[in-house]
C-alpha cells in the first residue's frame, strides 16, 4: 500500500531509485559486453555491426534491424551457448554469444547491400 501522508517525492524516489539502478546496470552490461566481444572479433567487426545498425535506424528502418537482432540471439545466440556451454562450461556461453554477433554482422551487412543500399531514403520531418 502506498503511505500517501509521505511528501511526492518521496513516493517518486521509491519508484525511480530501482529504475535508476537497473538502468545503470544494464549500460554497465553493455559496456562489458562490447569490450569482451572487441576483444574475441576485433575492433572494426564490432564497429561495423554498431554502424550497419545505427545507419540503418538512423534512416526510419527500424525493423528490419531489430527482426535480424532476434534471429540472430533466437537462432544462434541461445542454441550455440546451451551446446557449448555443456563442453566449454561459461566460455561456452561467450563463444555462443560472440557467434551471434558475427552472425548479425552477416546479416546485417547482407541486408545493408542486397537491399537497404536500393531504397530511395525521403525525409522523416
Amino acid at each position: 500500500m502506498i503511505d500517501f501522508s509521505r511528501p511526492l517525492w518521496q513516493r517518486f524516489l521509491v519508484f525511480l531509485l530501482p529504475l535508476m539502478l537497473s538502468n545503470i546496470l544494464q549500460s554497465l552490461s553493455g559496456t562489458i559486453n562490447s569490450v569482451y566481444i572487441g576483444q574475441m572479433i576485433g575492433t572494426p567487426a564490432l564497429a561495423a555491426i554498431s554502424t550497419f545498425s545505427a545507419v540503418m535506424r538512423a534512416s526510419g528502418d527500424v525493423w528490419i534491424p531489430m527482426a535480424l537482432s532476434l534471429a540472430a540471439i533466437l537462432c544462434v545466440e541461445v542454441p550455440a551457448a546451451l551446446i557449448l556451454s555443456n563442453i566449454y562450461g561459461l566460455d561456452g556461453v561467450w563463444i555462443g554469444y560472440t557467434m551471434s554477433f558475427l552472425s548479425l554482422l552477416i546479416l546485417q551487412a547482407t541486408y545493408y547491400y542486397v537491399v537497404w543500399r536500393k531504397k530511395k531514403i525521403t525525409a522523416l520531418v
